[in-house]
């Protein structure tokens, strides 16, 4: 079981700005299995540590396992703490975004035509749906939307930022954003469908096929 490590500067309480969860430091046990993902995952009797977004996943799909606490490691230590950010259950269910916006069906193409050259020199790190769209009514109508599973938020940001992705004259992103662009009901121009290095949908679809036309 994970141990709440000692505080010497005070309390710390920051917070997942999503979901409002305390971040905290921890310690776990020395024998705890290791992996090289970014999750922590407290069974009650014993930790597993570094689980990928995928293993944890899987996880989840067992009804035994619906009392697991699940965290994020937001920052390791030589000294074998951690700081973690704990992450709700209900998280890996969801779908998250980014959408940037121009006022301009031009640009918006652009944008979209960039980010497929992007994602085959440096494919992301899960799977994503990429959609060319027109908001009706909208007073930036044309977006570049990525939409792609919640757990891999940070990863998501950290892979457009390392490629040096700059779209849109406005950005949204966010889970209740992801919602609220399908319920307006886009226009969808063109698609893209992304595949993953971390969450083995590369693997799965081959590492030739970095991006090809979705479906839906």
């Amino acid at each position: 079981m994970l141990t709440a490590g000692s505080q010497q500067n005070g309390s710390r309480r920051r917070y997942n700005r999503e979901m409002e969860i305390p971040l905290t430091i921890m310690q776990a046990p020395a024998d705890a299995p290791r992996g090289v993902g970014p999750y922590v995952v407290d069974f009650g009797d014993q930790t597993g540590v570094g689980l990928t977004a995928r293993e944890v996943g899987e996880l989840l799909e067992s009804e035994r396992n619906r009392h697991i606490r699940i965290y994020k490691i937001h920052q390791a230590y030589p000294d074998g703490r951690m700081e973690l950010v704990g992450v709700s259950h209900a998280r890996f269910g969801l779908e998250d975004c980014f959408i940037f916006y121009r006022s301009n069906a031009a640009d918006s193409r652009a944008d979209f035509e960039a980010l497929g050259r992007a994602a085959r020199q440096t494919p992301p790190p899960c799977r994503a749906r990429v959609h060319l769209s027109e908001l009706p009514g909208a007073a930036t109508p044309h977006v570049v939307a990525i939409l792609y599973p919640a757990e891999y938020a940070d990863e998501m940001s950290a892979w457009l930022s390392g490629i040096g992705y700059d779209g849109g004259d406005l950005v949204d992103a966010g889970v209740s954003h992801a919602g609220g662009y399908l319920e307006a009901q886009p226009i969808v121009a063109d698609r893209l469908q992304l595949w993953g290095t971390q969450d083995g949908t590369l693997a799965q679809h081959g590492a030739h096929q970095h991006t090809q036309a979705a479906a839906s």
